[in-house]
């Protein structure tokens, strides 16, 4: 009101900076779309801005769109900060757009570079999963968009600005008009519905030409400082720092994303889910073939930098992991316990695919032609995984064991001997001859030269055969007793559970 009176500029009103009252300034950059891992860099170093003691944080905003949760949880936090405490400043160098312009208007100052623009929050393309833009939609939620438009006017109420206009930039039905108080002659700008709370106090005019033919407002850095949305135009940085009396000698290069953002942006990049996926289940494969405990911990580290990029990134949680979990512990009950493929196996293999494509994406707010498009994708990228998988494990059985030093890290299975340098094949004296031994029967006892698990290989006079334990766990060297045959399958248990000498 005091402003409105005296005709002055915002700036009028914004206490100088003096001896005794320093400017202790800090830049966070804003400069990709806004989703859940920029959301929590900015609150994080917002924090840590305040902690250390700053008191004007500079937001170099130039961001083209971003998650519309994300976007609005951010302009609240900034929204909400104490002016008196902490000043804060959006800096838009050449655009802020949709969820850019919502984060900029919740700032004390806002500041243009001279041919930057801000405005056009629209809710519709407003939207991601896991860090990609998707489509914008054809028909806006009635919800999300009031829950939009209420930010804003708060927004606009605690930070002096005109909230017509700051609903025109998102609801193109909303024209704003240029009106003229009665009394004073003081001009502002308020759409209808605005007006006719107070019919008697104001001279409705045109319609500003930036709000007219059903598009959403956007404005140049000229134009928003004459409706007040911005102060005057900066040419560059430099120009800021001494329109905000910052001192030359501090740094306001923004601050940079750890090792751990850059990190966790990769993982959660489509090639990088790809590529720790591909490694877990080489390492699985590994340790299955070649028991060393140091697969396993390879394979745990994968899945687990998988979800935790994941969770980080805001697609998976605490659902994802345990569906994931409770998978790997069925799979492992079927190929350590139960003898066979059934139940546990199918069951286990389904709930950690669907683990990893839920982890994999953000359904929130997809519609269903959506989120079966991205299961899909999800879905090709596990299957490109497994046929990498397999490739390797064809291209180690076939090369590992030809390889001068590696092959003697490789035990030569049982009945198996080397081929001249071109790997193993089995000893040609223990292939079938009229001295084996005949047709399996119930009752036959022969020994293991292989561990079950359970699944291995055992000895039956001199003929080696496939095996499968009866469920429990049988050491190499081991009586076994023929229990049952089921097709291919020959099923096998332990003579009294002692050790062939």
């Amino acid at each position: 009101e005091v402003i409105a009176q005296l005709n002055l500029p915002l700036e009028a009103m914004r206490e100088e900076g003096g001896d005794n009252t320093k400017v202790v300034a800090r830049v966070i950059a804003i400069n990709n779309v806004i989703g859940k891992q920029l959301a929590d860099f900015i609150a994080r170093e917002t924090q840590h801005a305040i902690a250390d003691g700053v008191n004007m944080i500079i937001y170099d905003i130039d961001s083209p769109s971003g998650d519309k949760l994300h976007a609005q949880q951010v302009a609240t936090q900034i929204a909400e900060l104490d002016p008196a405490k902490v000043t804060t400043v959006a800096w838009i160098r050449k655009e802020a757009t949709q969820a850019g312009t919502l984060v900029a208007v919740s700032c004390d100052r806002i500041f243009l570079a001279d041919d930057a623009t801000i405005g056009n929050i629209d809710l519709k393309a407003m939207r991601l999963n896991n860090g990609h833009r998707l489509q914008p939609v054809e028909e806006l939620n009635a919800d999300d968009q009031q829950k939009l438009l209420t930010l804003i006017t708060s927004i606009a109420n605690r930070k002096n600005r005109s909230a017509s206009l700051l609903q025109a930039m998102a609801d193109a039905t909303k024209p704003v008009f240029e009106v003229t108080q009665k009394e004073s002659g003081r001009v502002a700008w308020m759409n209808d519905m605005e007006l006719a709370a107070q019919p008697d106090e104001w001279v409705k005019g045109a319609a500003i030409p930036e709000a007219r033919g059903g598009s959403l407002l956007v404005l140049d850095a000229k134009r928003a400082h004459e409706l007040g949305i911005a102060e005057s135009p900066c040419h560059d940085l430099e120009q800021l720092r001494t329109r905000l009396g910052i001192s030359e000698t501090t740094d306001l290069r923004p601050v940079a994303k750890t090792w751990v953002d850059n990190l966790v942006t990769t993982l959660n990049s489509r090639w990088g889910g790809f590529l720790l996926v591909t490694v877990g289940i080489i390492f699985i494969y590994l340790e299955l073939h070649m028991p060393a405990g140091l697969y396993l911990i390879g394979a745990i580290t994968s899945f687990s930098l998988f979800f935790w990029s994941r969770f980080l990134g805001g697609s998976a949680g605490g659902l994802e992991l345990t569906l994931f979990i409770l998978g790997m512990i069925l799979l492992g009950v079927e190929f350590f316990v139960i003898p066979g493929f059934g139940v546990f196996g199918v069951t286990g293999i389904l709930m950690t695919v669907v683990s990893l494509v839920m982890a994999s994406n953000t359904f929130s707010g997809m519609s269903a032609t959506e989120g079966f498009e991205q299961s899909m994708n999800s879905l090709g990228s596990l299957a490109a995984a497994l046929m990498v998988v397999i490739a390797v494990a064809v291209a180690m059985n076939r090369f590992l064991p030809s390889i001068p030093f590696i092959n003697r890290l490789i035990l030569t299975p049982p009945g198996y001997v080397q081929n001249h340098g071109e790997g193993l094949m089995l000893d040609p004296a223990l292939q079938s001859q009229p001295g084996s031994t005949g047709p399996m029967s119930v009752g036959m006892v022969g020994i293991t030269v292989s561990s079950l698990r359970p699944t291995g290989k055992a000895m039956f006079g001199d003929k080696y055969v496939d095996v499968v334990s009866d469920g429990a766990y049988i050491d190499h060297a081991t009586k076994i007793e023929v229990i049952r045959l089921a097709g291919n399958r020959i099923i096998v248990r332990s003579v009294d559970g002692t050790n062939a000498v």
